[in-house]
């Protein structure tokens, strides 16, 4: 699910570096990272698989993930504008579960239920774009969505 959201997001204008785009086998990992230091906003997918990497106990498969909460980690210990970089969006299990600590106790976009992708994606894209929900541009568009899925529907 993670790939489909990066790719809807990209549709939306949003630019995206996914590690498994943007990190194939033979790319250096430092490389990669420095990449995230320079991004406005990093959207950390929790995952069960996404913490046992961060726990770092499969060195296989966990250094590109403890390396990417490493930055998270620096964003969460700064400033508020600097914490409000970090969105985290949860995909499976809870969130102590599929979170680095550091982001257990954050408020979430939830996409554990495939029947509610659009309205999160839309609620994502729409803190991407800093638009308040309450945002007449906002609140327009989801009106207008509804009646087109309402329609389709029936």
């Amino acid at each position: 699910m993670e790939r489909s959201l990066a790719t809807d997001l990209q549709k939306a204008g949003i630019t995206v570096v996914l590690d498994r785009w943007h990190n194939p086998p033979g790319s250096s990992i430092g490389r990669f990272i420095d990449r995230l230091e320079k991004v406005d906003r990093i959207i950390a997918v929790g995952t069960i698989a996404y913490r046992k990497k961060y726990d770092n106990e499969d060195s296989e498969s966990g250094t590109v993930v403890a390396a990417e909460c490493a930055q998270i980690n620096t964003r969460m210990r700064g400033v508020e504008k600097s914490k409000a970089t970090i969105i985290p969006v949860l995909l499976e299990g809870t969130a102590a579960k599929s979170f680095p600590p550091c982001l257990s106790d954050q408020v979430f976009s939830d996409f554990r239920k495939p029947e509610a992708y659009f309205d999160k994606a839309l609620e994502l894209l729409l803190s991407l774009y800093q638009i308040p929900p309450q945002h007449p541009i906002a609140t327009e568009l989801c009106e207008s969505l509804v009646g087109q899925r309402e329609h389709q529907i029936s």
